[in-house]
């Protein structure tokens, strides 16, 4: 979920130098066997807003959460001001250094291993 107000299209807004929260809400499935890193692409062509971070601040690792857990991370996010304006893609998955975790099925994801979870808008704020 995001902190912003949707506009009538179902848009939230964000303009250069607003903090965006983020809030991911985790079902655990099976075990992680390693402490992964979440990735936040907020992408629009020519520009990316790079979310990746330590879920929950590092104080409830991956490598902790087990089996029928739910896990909230909140995680703010500055929208750089030379971001393009535009519509802008959220992607997200799971990382350790140069590996994504796979996402299952394979219909859920775009073929990269990570998940779309929804669009804003940025605007220049002039």
């Amino acid at each position: 979920s995001l902190d912003g107000k949707a506009d009538k299209e179902g848009m939230v807004s964000y303009g250069w130098g607003d903090t965006m929260t983020i809030t991911y809400f985790f079902k655990v499935l099976k075990r992680v066997p390693s402490s992964q890193k979440v990735f936040l692409h907020v992408d629009y062509p020519g520009n990316r807003i790079n979310g990746d971070h330590v879920p929950n601040n590092g104080e409830f690792t991956t490598n902790y959460w087990t089996p029928g857990d739910i896990v909230k991370d909140v995680h703010p996010l500055k929208i750089d001001s030379y971001s393009t304006p535009g519509v802008y893609t959220l992607n997200m998955g799971l990382f350790l250094g140069s590996r994504r975790m796979k996402v299952a099925p394979k219909e859920a994801h775009d073929g990269n291993n990570r998940i779309t979870i929804g669009k804003i808008r940025v605007s220049s704020g002039l």
